[in-house]
């Protein structure tokens, strides 16, 4: 994260992201949460990267995990536009980590004598973070059952072998190269954790990873989430790796970690209980949140309900065309047109136009915008055309529905968006067929 923080200052992302724009779109529920001024917005970042560090180094642990996590959150819940998976696991991590204790060895809080050295490890502490991991692999793999995914659409379209040296070129020129990489994607998620988990097959699932997230980090430009994943496949080795390893390098006998597990659940006192019963509620989150798509109707990829905390990474490229918003005064008869472009920056149209929720928070803001200026009866209508996977473009909100009386509800099955066509469907079938 030290890393990431160094990334935003570099790149100029604060003040493009979260102090430049004129409208950021809120998370459902937290519309209240709003920017600061830019010296406050570079403070929290400058925050994030101290805490970054004092974790690292076990200093004031438990102050920095708590203080990172509220921070980040607030960094995250800022803008849906940029919302991104691996920021998602960040705070789900950060949140494990303030009631794990690894600052019990290795630290500077044991060095300064704030906390009491420990050869122990908790199995929940570490399972807990294997478990959130292990999430992110199988529902990954889960999402990308998909006729567009096994077909090798998507990274049909995104590889660009020209990046590359001569001989890798011709690799990714191939035309199989995306189907290979799309079944390679899709089976090591699946697979993944439970040849981690068994003792023979874990050093070719551990070789596995680092091919994927390797070539996924040259491949694409998803920032720290390939070596983020890597990092953390370390956990799955025995618990008492790191000192073996250093066993070996010195020729030392080091003291070694013993596994601690729970008594019986009779003489559970009433703070491992409320524990064991706030790790259950945290399991269910995680495994029922990336199921909720199944409530509302319509194509994921295309609707966008329920698609983020699903961890369905990598699905969908939508090509947007520059939305326009068209006008009626009902009191003056006036009418007048607007394109997105206007107000907002081109990586904010573009997410929007693909995002029919996102349409209805920024109707919204237009009719609050002109509610100032004392225009407060209109009716709001857009002309959003979409390409999903590369198909045909079509309109994504219908023709002459009135927007600026609708809410931006996450919980319903909106009769306002356009239905995928049935002649841009893609079905397994014609998947197979194009394999």
């Amino acid at each position: 994260m030290l890393w990431e923080v160094l990334r935003y200052f570099g790149n100029g992302w604060i003040h493009t992201y979260y102090i430049k724009p004129q409208f950021n779109f809120t998370y459902h529920g937290f519309h209240w949460i709003k920017p600061l001024v830019p010296a406050g917005m570079y403070t929290v970042w400058i925050l994030i990267g101290i805490c970054s560090i004092l974790i690292a180094l076990g200093l004031f642990y438990r102050i920095a995990c708590i203080c990172f996590f509220f921070l980040f959150s607030y960094i995250f819940l800022l803008s849906k536009s940029h919302y991104l998976n691996h920021f998602y696991f960040v705070i789900l991590i950060s949140f494990i980590m303030i009631f794990i204790n690894p600052h019990k060895s290795f630290s500077l809080d044991l060095r300064r004598g704030a906390v009491k050295e420990s050869d122990t490890i908790l199995n929940w502490e570490l399972w807990l973070l294997k478990f959130q991991m292990g999430v992110v692999y199988f529902f990954g793999g889960i999402a990308k059952i998909d006729p567009d995914w096994i077909s090798g659409v998507p990274l049909n379209r995104w590889i660009n072998p020209q990046k590359f040296t001569p001989f890798i070129a011709d690799i990714l020129s191939h035309k199989l190269a995306p189907v290979f990489l799309s079944w390679s994607g899709l089976l090591l998620d699946l697979l993944v954790v439970p040849a981690l988990l068994y003792k023979k097959t874990r050093p070719f699932a551990l070789i596995s990873l680092a091919l994927f997230h390797i070539s996924n980090h040259f491949l694409f430009k998803i920032g720290i989430f390939p070596w983020f994943s890597l990092g953390i496949s370390f956990l799955f080795l025995a618990s008492d790796f790191p000192l073996t390893f250093l066993e070996k390098i010195k020729k030392i006998q080091l003291k070694r970690p013993k596994l601690s597990r729970l008594k019986g659940a009779s003489s559970l006192s009433q703070k491992q209980k409320s524990l064991a019963i706030g790790i259950t509620f945290f399991i269910l989150y995680n495994c029922l949140m990336p199921l909720r798509h199944r409530f509302y109707k319509g194509d994921t990829h295309w609707t966008e309900l329920g698609h983020s905390y699903a961890w369905r990474m990598k699905l969908r490229d939508k090509k947007v065309f520059n939305p326009t918003f068209y006008f009626l005064d009902r009191d003056t008869g006036d009418k007048w047109e607007e394109k997105a472009s206007n107000r907002l920056s081109k990586r904010q149209w573009r997410i929007m136009g693909g995002h029919p929720e996102m349409i209805l928070s920024y109707v919204g803001f237009l009719k609050r915008n002109y509610a100032k200026r004392g225009r407060k009866n209109l009716r709001i209508r857009v002309k959003a055309y979409v390409s999903l996977n590369f198909r045909t473009k079509q309109r994504i909100i219908k023709k002459h529905y009135d927007l600026e009386n609708l809410s931006d509800c996450t919980f319903c099955n909106p009769d306002w968006i356009n239905p995928l066509k049935e002649d841009n469907k893609r079905s397994f079938k014609k998947a197979f067929n194009q394999l």
